[in-house]
């Protein structure tokens, strides 16, 4: 068997809206790209949205970095696993924007409202004995986020791209942190952004960066927020960004191996 990338893809649900530009998105993704002479890259796609809540983000993100397929396949045996080479978290935008936006970092103390669940995120994570012990206040990913930008504005010249360092302005600084059938809805006003999800999403980045922090490895995050646009060209145009987003992160992979923090 060819060696290969592997890559895990997830998306944010948000209850606030009708439909999800990250999830169609997320579901229109190849689960193979070939880039001979390179490794060729399967895509892991996590297939069901991930909720405002403290809780199941909590007891996903192991799951997901376990690289089991059964995790990502229900019909994979959960004997089987992989490596995971990048982890891609996906949400909508909140704002009325039509850009795409690449997420630098993730804040650990700033979720103090509740999720969709209506439950706060228990106080003492970063405490002695907390699931975030030991882990710094703000996470960034490895990756040069602005050399991949500008990589991929070279293939996508028309689409517009822009780099953040402060992904809970949407709905998934979360993700970052701790690193359906397909629901097409008709064009509609784009809408101001839904609160618990900007908190979540920041929520989620943290996360899956500390689950990098505490095993001592590379940082290899990253959260791409997608405008909130749902027609198939739009769409098409976001499934583009995404495969040049992983191509250039995985072309990042001789960084030095270690998670940055402060």
């Amino acid at each position: 068997m060819v060696p290969a990338d592997y890559v895990s893809i997830n998306n944010m649900i948000d209850k606030g809206y009708d439909h999800n530009s990250s999830g169609l998105i997320r579901d229109d993704l190849p689960r193979h790209i070939s880039r001979t002479p390179k490794r060729p890259i399967e895509i892991l796609k996590y297939p069901h949205g991930t909720i405002c809540s403290y809780e199941s983000e909590k007891a996903l993100w192991p799951a997901l970095w376990s690289g089991r397929r059964d995790v990502y396949d229900s019909s994979a045996s959960p004997d089987e696993s992989v490596e995971i080479d990048l982890m891609i978290h996906m949400g909508m935008r909140g704002k009325a924007t039509r850009a795409f936006s690449l997420e630098k970092q993730a804040r650990r103390d700033v979720y103090t409202r509740p999720g969709d669940d209506g439950k706060y995120l228990p106080a003492g994570d970063a405490d002695k004995g907390g699931i975030w012990e030991g882990v710094p206040k703000v996470l960034r990913s490895g990756f040069d986020v602005d050399a991949a930008k500008a990589r991929v504005a070279a293939v996508l010249p028309d689409v517009e791209l822009e780099v953040s360092e402060n992904a809970g302005v949407y709905f998934c600084e979360h993700r970052f942190e701790a690193s359906r059938p397909v629901l097409r809805a008709s064009p509609g006003p784009l809408r101001v952004e839904h609160y618990a999800n900007s908190v979540i999403g920041e929520f989620e980045l943290f996360s899956s960066l500390a689950e990098c922090f505490k095993r001592n490895e590379f940082a290899r995050v990253e959260f791409l927020h997608t405008p909130q646009g749902n027609s198939p060209e739009a769409i098409a145009r976001g499934v583009r960004v995404a495969e040049e987003l992983i191509c250039a992160l995985l072309d990042q992979r001789l960084l030095p191996e270690k998670v940055q923090g402060t």
